[in-house]
């Protein structure tokens, strides 16, 4: 097993000092949001773009071009940032690496979301990062996404006893729900994912949260949680993919586990939510196919379609990286033969289309589906998680009780607020 940090040998002041610094120099969410950067929604081509744009001529740019871009530097450069004590630590951390004698690099991508900070493998990279010690190969922990970021905006705010996040990758939905849960269990097959995690919590300074190696509901037997929440891999693989992209020939192979052990581990009063994509078949509904996953169980389950993609669509999205070469003849030869093949393989599975959604699931007296499209045309940016929130209160008020009232009756309070006083602030 390959473990990125040594835990036992962290030191928590030193974690706490790294955070100041981080802070100190801007390296926080709301600057890279002032600065024109979406950490969450990057390709490959925007990293020399942003190198350009953020020099490392600031201690920001320096921080940014180390955990974001994965560039090297001179030990003498970083002098005016960390102190000679704070480099020893973080390469004792294994936070950064000695590449030689006089320079150094970061081993993480490192991703400020709101108060918190997330150590990721680095996927994107500016400039190709060979390892300087052998290393057994491993699964990666994927970087924060938007998916991840959604679910931790909407999913239900109410306190919980006890929350179940299965596959957990790097931790951030469980550290997010420890603000309003008493205890968290974060589970993941990965078990450099669990080693993450668990430094992600140190990182945050997070002590309610357990990290547990296994296949999802296997370590935890028959425990009981009061919300349960899920990011699961749900990309349709011909071919053997990484753990957190894999979710089978159909895409749902982990999402029919999850939601097949739903009812032995949801208390009474519990809630589920699970942000996935589902495929849409020409001779089965989406219904259908959570009423072959429930066995009967007396749940409800609320399907939000946040947006859904045509198969010619998804053989486009996800052929498109063949573009990305040397030779553009060899390059549209590549992308023509891979959309051939994935459509071939769609229309084998009888696959109509594939939508991105949120599904919120607690017991009722019987097996009911209910499906809804979320309409954003015009809603602002800003507006989208209230909003998105709103609907699944409204939806869930009888078993939400006091809390969803309060919201719903906050959410009217703004708008007669906005009505009245029209430049007031929501």
């Amino acid at each position: 097993m390959n473990y990125h940090f040594p835990i036992q040998k962290i030191d928590k002041k030193s974690l706490n000092n790294f955070r100041i610094i981080l802070r100190k120099y801007y390296y926080t969410s709301e600057y890279l949001v002032h600065m024109g950067v979406n950490p969450f929604v990057l390709d490959q081509t925007d990293l020399p773009i942003l190198a350009y744009r953020l020099q490392p001529n600031t201690p920001f740019g320096i921080l940014f071009h180390l955990f974001f871009l994965g560039q090297e530097f001179k030990l003498k450069l970083l002098t005016q940032i960390f102190s000679e004590n704070d480099m020893k630590e973080l390469l004792t951390m294994n936070i950064l690496e000695k590449t030689d004698n006089v320079s150094v690099r970061s081993t993480v991508f490192l991703i400020p979301y709101k108060k918190y900070y997330f150590a990721c493998d680095f996927i994107l990279q500016l400039i190709n990062r060979p390892d300087v010690r052998k290393r057994t190969k491993y699964e990666a922990v994927y970087p924060v996404g938007l998916d991840s970021i959604t679910l931790s905006e909407i999913s239900i705010k109410k306190h919980f006893h006890s929350v179940l996040d299965l596959g957990c990758g790097s931790g951030i939905l469980s550290i997010i729900a420890s603000s309003h849960s008493r205890y968290v269990t974060g589970i993941d097959l990965n078990p450099r994912a669990i080693n993450f995690s668990r430094f992600n919590a140190l990182l945050n300074d997070i002590d309610n949260c357990r990290f547990i190696y296994g296949d999802l509901y296997s370590p935890i037997k028959n425990e009981k949680y009061d919300f349960i929440l899920s990011n699961p891999p749900y990309e349709l693989s011909i071919h053997k993919s990484s753990l957190f992209r894999d979710g089978g020939k159909y895409g749902f192979k982990v999402l029919q586990k999850i939601i097949e052990g739903v009812s032995l581990h949801l208390n009474n009063s519990g809630f589920c939510q699970i942000i996935t994509k589902m495929p849409e078949f020409t001779d089965k509904s989406k219904a259908e196919l959570f009423k072959e996953w429930i066995h009967k169980e007396n749940l409800h389950i609320f399907y939000l379609e946040l947006y859904k993609r045509s198969l010619y669509q998804l053989a486009y999205e996800t052929c498109s990286d063949a573009f990305l070469g040397a030779n553009k003849k060899i390059c549209y030869r590549n992308y023509s033969q891979k959309v051939t093949k994935l459509l071939h393989f769609l229309d084998g599975i009888k696959l109509r289309s594939m939508s991105s959604g949120i599904i919120t699931i607690t017991r009722d007296t019987c097996f009911k589906y209910t499906g809804q499209i979320f309409d954003s045309k015009n809603l602002q940016a800003n507006q989208l998680s209230s909003k998105l929130q709103e609907i699944i209160y409204k939806h869930f008020i009888a078993f939400l009780g006091f809390f969803g009232l309060l919201y719903l009756l906050r959410s009217s309070l703004k708008k007669i607020i906005k009505g009245v006083l029209p430049f007031s602030k929501s």
